[in-house]
């Protein structure tokens, strides 16, 4: 066999192995071709797996969340200081705004003492929510009023969490607690930092989601482990410079207007026939109006 020898390509199935060092291969001059090419078969099997696995994933397996949506940089959770949510948006979420104490908070089961919503909603995450009970645990946030919500932000850290970390979460969104949906589906692999999980729609427009209630549901954790830390939970909205899309959403309170104007005005009698008792002046706040 040829010393000078640096790489190896094989190409099977079409997967190709590129630039395989002489240090990866471990050969020697006195070892047989035999065992390299078994060595080479066994890397090019091991890939080809992983590869027929993506292929197979279906859209009910849920979203990968990537670590490049993750804060740069992914300080420990052993420290005090506060970790800014702001760095892991991506460029295209610049106008939002936290309104994660725009609801009320409950969850399916917590540690006692010290493991509740209060280390949860801390902005310190060396503190975090422990479960304690069967999965899925859930975390459930209602609204008093229908709200738009862009995104969702997890603080997870495998490093020091390992088994207690999810690998697996559902995000649903309905009316009430009674009426949520099928939910988004997101996955994790061995996350450190902030992660973001996106509810806004797929259109070019990217409308944030809408809803009374939000349940985040952690389905699985690394390792099979049995309860899970959650080191921070934000939930962020759209900002208050204005809409997505200033016409249209004219056009929709416009519409809202006068359904409830025709409504008003659907039996007779009902805010019928009003006349000015005198002319208001613009120091009145009220119209002066008498019902007949």
């Amino acid at each position: 066999m040829d010393d000078s020898l640096e790489t190896v390509n094989v190409e099977t199935s079409g997967v190709q192995l590129e630039e395989m060092s002489e240090s990866q291969l471990e050969y020697s001059s006195n070892m047989p071709a035999v065992t390299i090419q078994a060595e080479v078969d066994s890397s090019v099997e091991q890939i080809t797996e992983a590869e027929e696995e993506v292929e197979e994933m279906d859209d009910t397996e849920g979203v990968m969340v990537s670590n490049a949506a993750l804060d740069s940089t992914l300080l420990s959770s052993m420290s005090t200081a506060v970790i800014p949510w702001e760095n892991a948006l991506p460029d295209d979420m610049a106008d939002v705004r936290d309104i994660t104490f725009s609801g009320v908070w409950s969850l399916s089961s917590c540690k006692i003492d010290g493991y509740g919503i209060t280390q949860l909603l801390d902005e310190h995450v060396d503190q975090y929510w422990q479960s304690d009970g069967p999965q899925p645990h859930q975390i459930t946030v209602e609204f008093q009023t229908l709200t738009d919500i862009v995104c969702v932000l997890l603080y997870l850290d495998f490093k020091t969490d390992e088994s207690y970390t999810p690998s697996r979460v559902s995000v649903q969104l309905g009316s009430s607690i009674l009426d949520f949906d099928e939910g988004r589906i997101f996955n994790f692999s061995e996350p450190m930092g902030w992660q973001v999980l996106d509810l806004r729609d797929s259109s070019q427009s990217q409308k944030p989601a809408q809803a009374f209630a939000l349940q985040l549901q952690v389905m699985q954790n690394h390792q099979n482990g049995r309860d899970t830390h959650i080191r921070h939970m934000k939930i962020i909205g759209p900002g208050r410079t204005g809409l997505y899309d200033p016409v249209e959403g004219v056009a929709a309170m416009k519409e809202d207007f006068l359904e409830g104007y025709n409504k008003a005005h659907s039996r007779y009698g009902m805010f019928h026939d009003w006349e000015w008792i005198e002319k208001p002046s613009s120091a009145d706040f009220g119209f002066g109006l008498s019902l007949r």
